[in-house]
């Protein structure tokens, strides 16, 4: 067994998924060791809700990269779980961040009451998989799997909240004076638009090679637009100003 015995989707998917996690978790762990320069604690959760966002993706890539080294593939229960576990943390770790940057009054109301819906989904999603992880999901094809209604309505849900606070934040940025912030807030909703198309894609389309590279580089350009957003280069930010 060994990569021979793939199909191009197989190796696209693997390959182009695995791209997309990594830079995922480098520019979360990026953002993430910002805090060490600036001191501001929501640094730290903005870059865990980029490094958990990227968790449903994490089944298929380190399925992929296991078979081709090892020929061995993730059963159905730590692939499910590495799917599902780390989104209701990343979705926490975002409205408390967007909460702290632009709703400062309102921090522990937000961060609370979407804290208590997504601790009664882990629950429901650990229970879930000691029980019977079919009740989430089960493996499709050779690294792919298929979920059941709960967990892809929270999915639907993690997504809506995400793109709709995200925009929010970045519409604020944008009506900044400073043109440095005002661009970093054209990056961030661009990486929110692209996420969530990217996402809502990827879960809906049965994937033509073609189809699969455009949507995978579709999530890979939300990651460093996500970056981008944040903590925008000098050297871009002057070219981008010269511009206007």
């Amino acid at each position: 067994m060994g990569i021979e015995e793939l199909s191009e989707l197989d190796i696209l998917h693997g390959i182009f998924t695995t791209i997309f996690v990594v830079i995922s978790l480098l520019v979360g762990l990026r953002i993430l060791l910002k805090y060490f320069e600036h001191k501001r604690t929501e640094l730290i959760a903005v870059g865990v809700s980029w490094m958990g966002i990227s968790t449903p993706w994490i089944g298929n890539s380190l399925s992929f990269l296991l078979y081709v080294l090892a020929g061995y593939r993730l059963e159905l229960f730590p692939y499910l779980f590495m799917e599902n576990a780390f989104i209701p943390l990343a979705i926490i770790c975002w409205i408390y961040a967007f909460s702290t940057l632009v709703y400062p009054r309102l921090v522990k109301k937000m961060t609370v009451s979407i804290g208590v819906i997504c601790l009664i989904y882990e629950i429901f999603l650990i229970a879930a998989l000691i029980i019977n992880p079919e009740i989430i999901g089960t493996l499709e094809g050779m690294f792919d799997s298929s979920h059941t209604i709960i967990p892809n309505i929270f999915r639907i849900f993690g997504i809506f909240i995400v793109l709709i606070t995200g925009t929010i934040f970045a519409r604020k940025s944008m009506t900044s004076e400073d043109p440095s912030v005002h661009w970093k807030g054209k990056f961030l909703l661009i990486a929110m638009i692209s996420f969530a198309v990217g996402a809502f894609l990827d879960a809906i389309l049965t994937f033509t090679p073609l189809e699969l590279v455009l949507v995978r580089l579709l999530l890979i350009s939300s990651s460093i637009e996500y970056y981008l957003g944040f903590f925008l280069p000098d050297s871009i930010a002057k070219r981008l100003i010269k511009k206007d």
